[in-house]
């Protein structure tokens, strides 16, 4: 299974197992939405260790997906490993699912987690509009949704797919302000440092 540098984590108690991951945790600031009495829709969850720590925040229930099966099943390790010794288990849930079959009528949620996904979903051929106007449909309350500033990020640029038409910071935030009606920066993300990635946290509802 392959394993992020910013996704290990003792599955017990979710304490991070090095500075990537300890730095992601610290800059996603989830510890300042109230997780209380709420449902959550954890999108690309590779290993889940932001559903884990939703539900240790609080949430009444935590859905995590990935189009990978090799993540849900590492997810699904951890998760048992995580219910033998923390009740918040029993509110978690992972399962293999990729955005297409995401249904608002289903899966919609009070508050949406949306990382390293949306260049994925552009290099498939979904356009950027449509994928923000779905994420407003599973959204109830508040996305947070984080993703690479352009098309020079490594991740996207390495594939040689995408244009500007296509990708860009002006095109992703006009959308969002199309279907959101509260949309700002957190700020741009530190825990990518060994690499020229430059990824923005933005907080929607």
């Amino acid at each position: 299974m392959t394993v992020c540098a910013y996704s290990e984590f003792d599955p017990i108690t979710l304490k991070p197992l090095n500075q990537h991951t300890a730095m992601r945790l610290q800059e996603v600031r989830l510890q300042q939405f109230d997780f209380r009495a709420r449902s959550v829709l954890d999108i690309g969850c590779h290993l889940g260790l932001l559903s884990f720590t939703a539900a240790r925040n609080g949430a009444a229930s935590v859905l995590g997906v990935d189009v990978t099966p090799e993540f849900i099943a590492g997810a699904n390790e951890n998760l048992e490993k995580f219910a033998a010794h923390n009740e918040e288990g029993s509110r978690l849930r992972f399962e293999i699912a990729g955005f297409d079959k995401l249904d608002p009528a289903i899966h919609r949620s009070d508050l949406v987690l949306c990382f390293e996904v949306l260049h994925w979903l552009t290099l498939q051929g979904i356009p950027i509009s449509s994928s923000i106007q779905k994420l407003r449909q599973l959204t109830k309350s508040d996305l947070v949704f984080e993703f690479p500033w352009d098309i020079t990020e490594s991740s996207i640029a390495v594939r040689e797919q995408l244009t500007e038409d296509d990708y860009n910071p002006e095109l992703i935030f006009r959308e969002l302000t199309k279907y959101f009606s509260f949309v700002r920066v957190m700020g741009f993300m530190d825990y990518m440092q060994s690499t020229d990635a430059k990824r923005v946290l933005v907080h929607a509802r």
